[in-house]
């Protein structure tokens, strides 16, 4: 139990060690980007052309309590400004007016959501997902400022399950105007309406946003973003459902990662995208590109994802279809079985004819064939002959048409010693 204990020790202490709390954001005005480092206080900005240290933070809080496994994102309140980091649960205000940096949350677990998707709605954050423990969860946690705790508001329809390098992991975005937090999970895109508190299967994604071991999505504006992986790159409007493929081979500088500690890869702005990228060849380490999302090159258009209400609409297509060929086949059948019935009682004799209309209205006895063949003044064996051959001359004809005798005998339950005569239960 202590060699657990301490090499569960040795590894928080080097996660904490190998942390880089920083927290990043672009100014509208210039453009510059500004770092701040929230294990010193310091607060660097990235202009066009160089890198300069504007200041120092007060830190409310014990540098060694800080533990940060990602990049932290700032989250603009309207009146105030607050910081959130995924693989913990902590949660920091910062002031510019005073220059100073407050914990708010009470929390000390962690590693548990690497990775998590934050957001702020109605003045209260969120987070959902992340993964931590070798698994990934399916968690909508919500804070609350008040008891400094996380608290669970709802959870995924698709299970908590051991990760597996999920490819589309990181497709996912909040829509303030519609309220719905769309997540992806392997191929199906799931919507959640906060209003109605109620989570939606929308459908099957574009296969290029799956097919690949991770994309990384950026949102650009409040109804689109880029989405790109080692197979290309997309354009997602979601709210029109398409997906441009984009032609960036002059924009090889868009990537995953900008090489920058602390510098996301990049800043949506006004319609337009500012990255940063590192780079030794230039004397400020990095070098500043805008992109105009607006004038990239479109290969193709398509469906960011296909509804599964039309897979729903296609089963019950085929299956209605399947239905109305199986009702044909069977009329046709039926009427040519009755087109058979009825064509091989032409062959039948007038007095043969009147006794297969005699046995579809009822079983009838020896006397009463004997009658209908007109053969009462007969002798006995005269009798017999003659209604064995009309029998045999009836079955002849149908076995050939239908396949099987007509007309059966029977003892009577009344007398053994009397033969019933009736029509086969196939025929009636």
């Amino acid at each position: 139990m202590r060699i657990i204990t301490f090499f569960i020790l040795i590894v928080t202490f080097s996660l904490s060690a190998e942390s880089r709390a920083y927290v990043s954001w672009l100014a509208d005005d210039d453009r510059s980007i500004y770092r701040l480092n929230f294990e010193t206080g310091e607060l660097d900005v990235f202009l066009e052309d160089s890198r300069k240290n504007t200041g120092q933070f007060t830190m409310n809080y014990s540098a060694g309590d800080l533990f940060s496994g990602e990049q932290g994102t700032l989250h603009d309140l309207g009146n105030r400004y607050i910081v959130s980091f995924s693989g913990s649960g902590q949660v920091f205000e910062i002031s510019f007016k005073d220059s100073s940096i407050t914990r708010l949350d009470g929390t000390y677990q962690h590693g548990y959501n690497f990775d998590a998707y934050q957001f702020v709605r109605d003045g209260i954050l969120y987070s959902f997902g992340g993964y931590g423990f070798w698994m990934e969860n399916n968690m909508l946690n919500r804070f609350d400022e008040v008891a400094r705790e996380w608290f669970h508001t709802s959870k995924a329809p698709f299970p908590v399950e051991v990760d597996n390098q999920s490819g589309v992991r990181h497709l996912r975005w909040y829509d303030r105007l519609e309220d719905i937090l769309y997540v992806s999970h392997y191929r199906t895109l799931y919507a959640y309406d906060f209003k109605k508190d109620n989570w939606q299967a929308m459908g099957r994604l574009n296969a290029g946003l799956y097919q690949s071991y991770a994309t990384h999505f950026n949102i650009i504006n409040d109804s689109t973003g880029l989405a790109h992986n080692e197979n290309g790159y997309w354009l997602l409007d979601w709210r029109r459902n398409q997906i441009h493929e984009l032609d960036l081979s002059a924009n090889q500088e868009i990537s995953s990662r900008s090489g920058l500690l602390g510098i996301h890869c990049m800043y949506p702005v006004n319609g337009e995208m500012v990255v940063l990228r590192k780079s030794d060849k230039i004397n400020a380490g990095f070098f500043r590109t805008v992109h105009i999302p607006s004038t990239w090159k479109i290969w193709n258009t398509t469906r960011l994802y296909t509804p599964y209400a039309w897979y729903k609409a296609a089963f019950y297509g085929i299956c209605g279809l399947l239905l109305v060929l199986l009702t044909i086949v069977v009329r046709v059948r039926y009427l040519k079985l009755v087109r058979k019935k009825s064509d091989w009682l032409e062959f039948l004799t007038p007095q043969d004819l009147l006794l297969f209309n005699a046995l579809k209205i009822g079983d009838l006895d020896t006397e009463e064939v004997n009658r209908i063949l007109n053969l009462e003044d007969e002798g006995w064996e005269v009798q017999r002959r003659k209604r064995s051959e009309a029998i045999k001359a009836i079955n002849a004809f149908a076995n050939k048409a239908l396949g099987f005798d007509i007309i059966e005998r029977h003892k009577s339950e009344k007398d053994k010693r009397q033969v019933i005569y009736r029509l086969n239960s196939s025929l009636k």
